[in-house]
């Protein structure tokens, strides 16, 4: 955003630079300052999310969501800044916060199935877990949040989700790396990865 504007030298070998912002800096310094006020008002409508979800719901918590998801796309957009990461991370918090307390996870077979019941009971998202030995454990996502294009930004909020929710219950040994999906496979397909630590 800035660049060197002069370089002068002053007694002893000292040298004094004086700077300036670059060529179109200011719009970008409003767009950053815009996010930073995006993200405050969506940090405050997240909280009313969790306050209103623990206590007594108004409203199907898929609903909840939703509403959440336009104000997600709403405030993200007037700043310029539709970001993946951003959902990604909101939908792990959602996980973390709202959708592992749910859950038993006492194994992670078991809890890979609750886990999609649940999602599918709440109107979430349609998950199918496959544990084929000698193979990662895999999750298919269809139709989340009702959403038909995949790879969205909805599904960023999903994947963000699944990966709060099960390092949540797991520990936080697991991650979610999605694959290229099969051409018969409509939805994302995710591998459940477990991270390696270098010595």
């Amino acid at each position: 955003m800035i660049e060197i504007a002069d370089i002068t030298s002053i007694r002893g070998g000292v040298y004094s630079k004086t700077y300036r912002l670059k060529q179109g800096a200011l719009a970008l310094a409003r767009r950053k300052g815009d996010q930073t006020g995006s993200l405050t008002r969506l940090d405050e409508w997240f909280e009313r999310l969790l306050m209103s979800m623990h206590l007594e719901p108004r409203r199907k918590p898929a609903d909840e969501m939703e509403i959440f998801l336009y104000h997600l796309f709403r405030l993200l957009s007037e700043s310029d800044s539709l970001d993946e990461a951003i959902f990604e991370d909101y939908g792990r918090r959602v996980g973390d916060g709202l959708v592992a307390s749910s859950l038993k996870f006492t194994s992670l077979s078991s809890g890979l199935r609750e886990l999609a019941g649940y999602l599918a009971a709440e109107g979430f998202a349609q998950v199918t877990a496959s544990m084929k030995k000698g193979e990662e454990p895999r999750l298919v996502c269809t139709r989340c949040f009702e959403n038909k294009e995949y790879g969205s930004l909805v599904c960023s909020f999903t994947q963000g989700m699944l990966t709060g929710a099960i390092r949540a219950r797991d520990g936080g040994t697991l991650r979610l790396e999605r694959m290229r999906p099969e051409i018969e496979t409509p939805g994302c397909v995710f591998a459940l990865k477990r991270r390696s630590f270098k010595s």
